[in-house]
C-alpha cells in the first residue's frame, strides 16, 4: 500500500493505492446496511471497541481481481 502524493509535478494528488485498498473497496460494496465485512483479526479488535457489534458468519468470499477467496467476518451493528 502506498499513501501520499502521487502524480506528476503538473498534477499531484494525495491518495492511497494498493491491494489492501482494493480489497476494502470490494468488501464495502458487498456489505449490507448496518453491516461491516472485515478480516478475522480486525474483528477481534473491533468487537472490544464498537458497542453493540456482534460477529456473525465467518466465510470466504470471492472478490474481483483476487485469485483466492478472502476470509471475512460479518459484524452487524445495531442502529441507535
Amino acid at each position: 500500500m502506498v499513501v501520499g502524493n502521487v502524480g506528476a509535478p503538473s498534477f499531484m494528488s494525495y491518495t492511497i493505492i494498493g491491494d489492501p485498498v482494493n480489497v476494502a473497496a470490494r468488501l464495502m460494496q458487498r456489505a449490507e446496511p448496518n453491516e461491516l465485512l472485515i478480516g478475522p483479526r480486525a474483528s477481534l479488535s473491533l468487537q472490544a471497541v464498537i458497542g453493540g457489534a456482534k460477529a456473525h458468519d465467518r466465510r470466504s468470499v470471492k472478490l474481483k481481481g483476487k485469485a483466492e477467496p478472502v476470509e471475512v467476518v460479518t459484524l452487524r451493528i445495531s442502529p441507535t
